[in-house]
């Protein structure tokens, strides 16, 4: 019955599981399809393998860490892992829990989830909101002026301020032709003021 539940699970949940023991050696694994990525393209089987044999070494310490942090808490402890793949970075978000036997022996299970997609959306929306936090301002800005040279002042500062596009101090110094500070970053030189 064990068996066959930890199969079901297995076809059912799409991430890739391994069961550790407290040698960070790979007792059992719950390929996913992201295996490959996580582990590399391999003809052999991983189990009975250590960590330094199975992952790659940038990532192997901290995995043999995290296997020893779980057994001394016996609570499940978590960590993201960055991966360089021939299509750039994978981030992979890796939990492990301590497992219970009958035989006294430690083991680990360890869960990890490729988070590349998630945290792609997570930095659009978190520029999404800088952007929408700097509207805000400006908008804030165009209420409370009381002149065109202090709206444009203030929306100016604002701008500086709030976004990485450094450029209306520049263009201000450009319409009264004087040059601009070196370093300042501007708009493209073919812009219009």
């Amino acid at each position: 019955m064990d068996s066959d539940l930890l199969n079901a699970f297995e076809e059912a949940f799409p991430d890739t599981g391994f069961v550790f023991n407290e040698d960070a050696v790979v007792v059992r694994t719950f390929a996913g399809p992201e295996v490959d990525l996580l582990v590399g393209n391999r003809n052999e089987p991983i189990v009975g393998k250590s960590v330094d044999d199975v992952f790659e070494s940038s990532i192997a310490e901290e995995i043999q860490l995290q296997i020893a942090a779980t057994l001394d808490r016996q609570e499940l402890q978590t960590k993201e892992y960055v991966i360089e793949v021939e299509t750039g970075a994978r981030s992979f978000d890796a939990r492990m829990a301590p497992v219970a036997t009958n035989t006294g022996e430690q083991l680990v299970a360890a869960l990890f989830r490729d988070v590349t997609t998630r945290d792609l959306y997570a930095q659009r929306l978190d520029e999404s909101m800088r952007i929408l936090s700097t509207m805000q301002l400006l908008t804030q800005d165009v209420s409370r002026a009381t002149s065109v040279s202090k709206l444009y002042s203030s929306v100016c500062q604002t701008i500086t301020d709030s976004t990485p596009y450094q450029f209306c101090l520049d263009c201000q110094l450009r319409r009264r032709k004087q040059a601009p500070r070196p370093g300042n970053r501007c708009a493209p030189a073919n812009r219009r003021d």
